[in-house]
C-alpha cells in the first residue's frame, strides 16, 4: 500500500487499492441510530401548542416583573433574562413602549433605575 493510500485510510481496514472495507453487518450503518433514543415513557411528547402554553417568554417575564408594585430594577431584569443591560433597555423602549403601547415609568434610586408598567385608571395595568 502506498503512503497516499495509507494517508486516506480511516478505518484501518483497506484493500490493496486503498478503498476501505464495508462496515460489518453487526455495526450500525448510521451513527445516529447507534445512539439510543429515549423511550416514550421517559419523556412525554408535547405538541407545540402545549409547549407555548407551558413556557413563558423572556418578554413575558420582564412584563410580569415590571407589573409588581415595586417594579423591577435593571439588575433584576438582567438576572431574570440573562441579557445584557442594553438589551433589556431595548426591549423596554422598543417592544413594550413602541410596539405594545405600554406606559413605562422609570425611577432613579440609589440601587439603580427601577422600571414599572403604569396602572390604568381602572386600577389594572395596561398590559396586553
Amino acid at each position: 500500500m502506498t503512503k497516499k493510500a495509507q494517508k486516506h485510510n480511516f478505518s484501518g481496514d483497506a484493500s490493496i487499492d486503498g478503498v476501505a472495507e464495508p462496515i460489518s453487518a453487526g455495526a450500525a450503518a448510521d451513527p445516529v441510530e447507534a445512539v439510543s433514543a429515549p423511550s416514550s415513557e421517559e419523556a412525554p411528547v408535547l405538541s407545540p401548542q402545549a409547549l407555548q402554553a407551558t413556557s413563558t417568554s423572556k418578554q413575558d417575564t420582564v412584563i410580569a416583573l415590571m407589573q409588581r408594585g415595586e417594579g423591577a430594577s435593571l439588575d433584576e431584569l438582567v438576572a431574570a433574562t440573562g441579557w445584557q443591560k442594553h438589551s433589556v433597555r431595548g426591549l423596554i423602549s422598543g417592544a413594550l413602549k413602541k410596539n405594545l403601547g405600554l406606559t413605562v415609568e422609570t425611577e432613579k434610586t440609589a440601587e439603580g433605575t427601577v422600571y414599572r408598567i403604569a396602572a390604568t385608571a381602572g386600577g389594572g395595568t395596561n398590559a396586553v
